[in-house]
């Protein structure tokens, strides 16, 4: 997830919301902890996952990794390829001046900018990316399982890139999509699904950009919801199991009827706190969607301005799959799972 924090929301409401059983999760075997768990260890072992790095093994292992269980659970899918290039913070553009940079090939931690003859330190490796003529290739993974109408798709989306180990940012995100993938291997959806894993959004959602400017006006007209999941395997607790109300769904003003869609979406036995938040500002690959007034959802156990106090490892070395709640992260995985199946339109 973006480390930018926006301002404290003014409101977040909170609902009583009963956990649902739709079609998808009859299935006799249901979300498999193991399945999460495996996902987040093996992404997390790969280390720092980034087209920022001075070496980028870690992102093609990462989607070596997310290929090859594509391919075990039979779909075919789509690696949208675009380049890296050096870059600076957005909305500097021709009034600054570098006076200390990066020498070439190397990863720095810092560089000295200047802002209308003021000098600003930036903390963030971004910024020195090292030099090449054709720039660093990455690749966003997208998998479509078409829909019986052609008149609205839905998607589903998380980064697969890192800092650091990334268990819980965004390895469980990319968990939660692997394990819904699976579920859904035999579905038939009455709207298109298109699962996408974004690279780049430590960048600046530079996957998520390329993603959209992709696509034609009248193909994002046709997008009737966006679900963003990124970092769902952590809870403020010291225990394993923390309660469902630490996952917040956050929505865009244009999808408060899609919010309330994903409400009834998630009925079953029993009763969960789950908060609906209405959410501005930066927080992950969602801001993109909701800037061209796209419906969206962004799944996290937490609102933006408390993110920095979820657990100690945020955006750290220590964010290792040790950190993550497994029995909260399977809850969870199933609210995402039955929310996307009521949303497409799901028949067995």
């Amino acid at each position: 997830m973006d480390n930018s924090i926006p301002a404290p929301l003014p409101f977040a409401t909170v609902f009583l919301v009963p956990l649902g059983a739709t079609k998808i999760l009859e299935e006799e075997e249901g979300v498999s902890p193991e399945n999460l768990r495996h996902h987040i260890e093996a992404l997390s072992a790969i280390g720092e996952r980034s087209a920022y790095a001075s070496n980028m093994d870690g992102i093609k292992k990462a989607k070596d990794y997310i290929t090859q269980k594509l391919t075990d659970y039979g779909y075919s899918f789509y690696a949208q390829n675009f380049v890296v290039e050096r870059r600076l913070p957005d909305g500097i553009k021709n009034n600054f001046s570098i006076t200390s940079a990066c020498r070439q090939g190397e990863a720095s931690d810092k560089i000295k900018i200047e802002i209308q003859g003021k000098p600003i330190i930036i903390f963030d490796r971004i910024f020195c990316l090292p030099a090449s003529p054709k720039g660093k290739e990455v690749s966003n993974i997208i998998v479509r399982i078409p829909g019986r109408s052609s008149s609205k798709k839905i998607i589903l989306g998380a980064h697969y890139d890192s800092k650091g180990h990334g268990a819980n940012d965004n390895a469980s995100g990319v968990a939660v999509l692997l394990e819904v993938v699976r579920l859904f291997s035999k579905s038939k959806p009455e709207f298109t699904l298109e699962i996408v894993f974004f690279v780049g959004e430590e960048l600046g959602n530079l996957g998520s950009k390329y993603y959209l400017g992709q696509m034609s006006t009248e193909e994002k007209l046709k997008i009737g919801g966006v679900i963003i999941v990124d970092m769902v395997g952590n809870n403020k607790s010291d225990e394993e199991g923390a309660p469902l109300e630490n996952l917040d769904i956050m929505y865009s003003k244009e999808a408060a009827k899609l919010a309330k869609d994903i409400e009834k979406a998630i009925t079953k036995d029993g009763i969960i706190e789950t908060r609906l938040s209405f959410i501005s500002g930066e927080a992950s690959d969602d801001d993109e969607f909701r800037e061209e007034g796209i419906p969206t959802i962004l799944f996290s156990e937490d609102t933006p301005d408390e993110l920095r106090h979820q657990n100690d490892c945020f955006n750290r070395p220590c964010d290792t799959p040790d950190k993550i709640d497994y029995v909260f992260l399977q809850q969870a995985t199933e609210v995402i799972a039955s929310s996307v199946d009521f949303l497409t339109g799901i028949k067995k």
